[in-house]
């Protein structure tokens, strides 16, 4: 870190080299505190801390799986909530989660390299969606989670839900994706959704 902070220095730059555990909440607390009160501001905050274990699954420690995803998850949270107050009293910034290739592409030794199985029409019908166009494919997501999952009239309680314990009841489920009606209204949306990304593309190409 100290020969990167001189590299920028080199280039006219001005570099704080601190040492973080991105593991550790507090630790990237105070990096964020440093960086502001060393140049005033955060302007882009960058997570792109990571490792990786090799070896046999039945053979790797315990700690070992759960340190990778306290890096490799927990340290991308703890860098977020670090750095977004400050954004927010900016009123401007952006935060960067970098992601490897092995996130998206297998590689031998780390999990066997098994194509991951879509199971429904609806769900691969998404899965391109998102691959085509991302964008346009998370504004639709949030609208429906917004519409499906959250309500404008009627405040839910502060709970943990079924976060630490089961949660009370049978467990039933009433609704969702049966039904003639529902099936034929959803393949007619997502047919209408897969022909618009396609003119679209076919737009952006010519």
């Amino acid at each position: 870190m100290e020969e990167t902070a001189k590299e920028c220095e080199r280039f006219g730059g001005q570099a704080l080299a601190v040492p973080t555990d991105v593991a550790d909440v507090q630790a990237v607390e105070e990096l964020a505190r440093r960086a502001v009160e060393r140049f005033g501001r955060i302007d882009v905050w960058a997570n792109r801390a990571a490792v990786t274990v090799f070896g046999p699954f039945s053979e790797v420690p315990l700690e070992n799986f759960r340190r990778v995803l306290e890096v490799n998850v927990m340290g991308y949270v703890h860098g977020a909530q670090a750095a977004l107050p400050y954004l927010r009293d900016q009123g401007r910034g952006v935060v960067v989660n970098v992601s490897s290739l092995v996130g998206v592409v297998s590689q031998p030794y780390v999990r066997s390299p098994r194509r991951e199985v879509v199971v429904g029409a609806m769900g691969r019908n998404l899965v391109k969606q998102s691959k085509l166009a991302p964008g346009l494919t998370e504004r639709m997501m949030a609208v429906q989670v917004d519409r499906a999952h959250l309500s404008r009239k009627e405040r839910a309680p502060a709970t943990s839900g079924d976060l630490y314990e089961p949660a009370p009841g049978s467990g039933s489920v009433e609704g969702g994706w049966h039904g003639r009606r529902k099936t034929a209204v959803r393949r007619t949306a997502t047919a209408a959704a897969m022909i618009g990304l396609i003119v679209g593309a076919r737009r952006v190409l010519r």
